[in-house]
């Protein structure tokens, strides 16, 4: 595969703009999980870059993932913050639900991780400050994550962290008593 150019210094309009598939041109699939797709698109006329998450709508029934796909568009509406992902656009056709975010060029942590096999101490409490900054950001707004784990910490260009998949997530009207499997 050719090398992509994804230099994102064309920041995103806020959440509040209008967009449509037709604007978006599919560059690559940057990711596959059990009932969809995440493409990195580019939008045509200002040229930045997107993750557009496709999920078929079939298999979120399937799967019984309604809940889930229906809590990440609400937790992901309500955050503004610099280490979490950017929800800007949500739409839906007749086969697939579609999420349009931040795409974050860096990859996962995970396999930073991997390729390192393990971090400095200074480097590790960088990421650990960073992700303790958006666990506390979520909790004042009375959401909780439920699903961090390496694979869900993208990197940005600048090397901070930026969390992802908010599928478990929660926004909590008085506590919480839903339990969350290590399988899960």
């Amino acid at each position: 595969m050719a090398a992509v150019n994804t230099d994102t210094t064309t920041e995103p309009e806020p959440n509040h703009r209008l967009y449509s598939l037709d604007e978006l041109e599919t560059v690559a699939t940057v990711g596959t999980g059990t009932f969809g797709r995440v493409f990195l698109v580019k939008e045509q006329k200002s040229k930045a870059f997107f993750a557009l998450k496709q999920m078929k709508i079939s298999d979120v029934i399937r799967l019984k993932q309604e809940q889930h796909v229906h809590n990440e568009k609400e937790v992901l509406t309500e955050v503004n913050h610099p280490f979490l992902i950017r929800l800007f656009w949500t739409h839906q056709d007749e086969h697939f639900l579609y999420m349009l975010m931040d795409y974050v060029p860096g990859g996962e942590l995970f396999s930073y991780l991997r390729s390192r096999g393990r971090f400095s101490n200074n480097s590790g409490l960088f990421y650990t400050s960073e992700i303790v900054c958006a666990i506390e950001y979520l909790h004042s707004k009375d959401m909780v994550y439920r699903d961090l784990k390496p694979e869900n910490i993208l990197l940005d260009s600048e090397g901070h962290i930026r969390l992802t998949d908010f599928g478990f997530a929660k926004k909590l009207s008085d506590r919480s008593d839903t339990l969350i499997s290590a399988g899960d």
